[in-house]
């Protein structure tokens, strides 16, 4: 059995963007302080022994990023292999108006239970949060 949650990050302004990067680059520039929720996942995915390792696939230009576990005689992600994650299956993507991104991830029942002790960050500086 999995969980899947989606997040959608848009900005007030209705500026547009051409990747996903530069989407996830303007909101850590308006919300430094999500990083501390990227690594309160990082710290527990460490203090659960999780050593998962992930694939890339790039679609669209950089529109959409999609990390998934990798399997044998796969090409690792390095970048993103280095740390631990709590997901199985990670989608970036920007959203239909290009005004933001959205971010969709597969977790196992046992690692969504995990999780549930990290708390959500609020969201702000000209960002909007939608969870679903």
């Amino acid at each position: 059995m999995s969980v899947t949650t989606t997040v959608t990050f848009t900005n007030d302004a209705g500026t547009t963007y051409s990747t996903v990067m530069e989407a996830k680059a303007a909101f850590k520039e308006a919300n430094p302080h999500i990083v501390n929720t990227y690594n309160a996942e990082i710290d527990q995915a460490t203090s659960l022994g999780i050593n998962t390792k992930y694939k890339k696939v790039t679609e669209g230009g950089g529109e959409k990023e999609i990390r998934t576990i990798a399997e044998e005689g796969d090409e690792i992600d390095d970048s993103w292999s280095s740390f631990p994650r709590m997901y199985e299956k990670h989608i970036q993507e920007l959203t239909i108006d290009k005004t933001g991104f959205k971010i969709t991830r597969t977790w196992t029942d046992k690692r969504w239970a995990d999780v549930q002790s990290i708390p959500v960050p609020v969201v702000g500086n000209g960002w909007n949060r939608i969870e679903i």
